[in-house]
């Protein structure tokens, strides 16, 4: 019974481990996300990885790296990354919430994220929640598509982009443009120099999403924007579920698991002896459904006969074994 109860526990643990591989996580701006709202294309196309504020000094300095803030920026992340723009590196900051704006002050740069609403009821995509923009990097002008993207206020920094003239900011998200509210070109993205280091900031986290990457120029400015260095994702500013969590660690440890199997100094060690295990254990299997669902052969059946009944001669039993069970073929002897 003990050996049913510790298989059945392997085959739930293996099951589930195999179910949270396989069942990609559902979070926004993940890089395991194949849904609309995730950022696997950028991760299999680009090779985006996840990063931790530990791990930014140990990086190459002209590393670039992308924020997309769930949640405010505190005060302690903001020393690092600004100790990260001070080395050299490059900071793409996509934020159309204000979630941002703590560390911009604390940089001294005077870029601040609106979060009002843009629309725009002639250059858009389908709708004017989508509205299009134009991003000038280096001596190209993008034609790039927004996804519910805020505005910014400039500042000391360098404006990058704009929208068009016919553009407005919905303050009261009402999807009209009122007599009060602002309209005309603003800003969706501008840049800073902090230390040696590179920050650009754009009012809209959804550009490089899956669903948005090949709208647009959207896909052309990104490569733009990592052309010759390693791209990053923060992942400290983002806000997980306990699936995505959960699902990391795992294929954190199995990863591992196959590092150390196929990569380390006793991989074959660890090769032979899960052959061993896997054959042994595949073997165990075999002989308990067949003796459970099969039954025993007639040669068992012979032999639990002889140990009952030890005077009986042997010969004679396997002459009539034929008779007693059928279908059994006694050998033949010399």
């Amino acid at each position: 019974m003990r050996r049913y109860v510790s298989l059945s526990i392997l085959i739930i643990i293996f099951s589930a481990t195999s179910l949270l591989v396989m069942v990609p996580s559902t979070d926004d701006f993940s890089l395991y996300n194949p849904l609309w709202n995730g950022a696997s294309k950028i991760r299999e196309i680009y090779g985006f990885e996840y990063i931790h504020l530990s791990d930014l000094r140990l990086i190459p300095p002209n590393s670039i790296v992308f924020i997309f803030p769930s949640q405010p920026i505190n005060r302690d992340q903001s020393k690092v990354l600004a100790e990260f723009l001070d080395m050299g590196g490059i900071i793409v900051l996509m934020d159309e919430y204000g979630y941002s704006n703590g560390f911009l002050y604390f940089i001294g740069s005077e870029i601040n994220v609106t979060f009002h609403l843009l629309r725009d009821p002639l250059y858009k995509w389908r709708s004017s929640e989508l509205p299009y923009a134009w991003i000038s990097l280096g001596d190209k002008t993008l034609k790039i598509c927004l996804n519910y993207a805020s505005t910014l206020q400039v500042g000391n920094g360098r404006v990058l982009g704009l929208s068009s003239y016919f553009s407005f900011l919905d303050e009261d998200l009402d999807g009209l443009h009122d007599a009060d509210e602002p309209a005309g070109r603003m800003c969706n993205a501008a840049s800073c120099r902090h230390g040696k280091g590179l920050l650009i900031v754009f009012s809209d986290s959804s550009v490089f999403l899956n669903s948005m990457l090949d709208l647009g120029e959207n896909r052309h400015l990104l490569e733009e924007l990592i052309k010759g260095r390693k791209p990053y994702i923060l992942e400290d500013t983002l806000r997980f579920g306990a699936y995505t969590l959960l699902r990391e660690s795992i294929a954190s440890a199995c990863l591992s698991l196959y590092n150390l199997m196929f990569y380390s100094s006793i991989s074959y060690l660890l090769i032979f002896l899960t052959a061993i295990s896997v054959f042994y254990t595949a073997r165990t299997l075999y002989l308990k459904i067949q003796k459970r669902y099969i039954g025993p052969s007639y040669r068992d059946r012979l032999y639990k006969v002889m140990r009952l009944h030890p005077s009986w001669d042997r010969k004679v039993l396997m002459s009539i074994s034929s008779e007693v069970f059928e279908g059994f073929e006694p050998d033949r002897e010399d």
